[in-house]
């Protein structure tokens, strides 16, 4: 038997949760949540399997494993400067378009 948890949120806790798109934010706020959506495993960095995960959901059946594959290790040669194999902040951040993060991760209302 699977047990179904349903879990309310209180409008407060709503609003707080939608603040990260206000104009107001401050971009590193808006970076730090774009870069803990690849940090699928909450590790603090967005290793080969977060992104060969969130790659194939991007470009969903149209890509083969090899493929994938070639994008990530074309991802991790471009942006892994310090060759550990996986992306800090710092490094996720370098290729992260700050202006276009900002247009993209906001929500006007007027």
């Amino acid at each position: 038997v699977q047990a179904i948890f349903v879990k309310q949120v209180d409008f407060e806790r709503f609003v707080r949760a939608l603040d990260v798109f206000s104009p107001h934010t401050e971009s590193s706020v808006k970076l730090q949540l774009l870069f803990n959506m690849y940090d699928l495993d909450g590790d603090g960095f967005v290793g080969q399997r977060d992104l060969r995960f969130v790659f194939g959901r991007l470009v969903g059946q149209g890509c083969t494993r090899a493929q994938l594959d070639a994008m990530v290790m074309s991802a991790m040669t471009l942006w892994d400067n310090n060759d550990d194999g996986k992306l800090s902040i710092a490094e996720f951040a370098s290729f992260v378009d700050r202006d276009d993060l900002s247009a993209r991760m906001t929500i006007h209302l007027d």
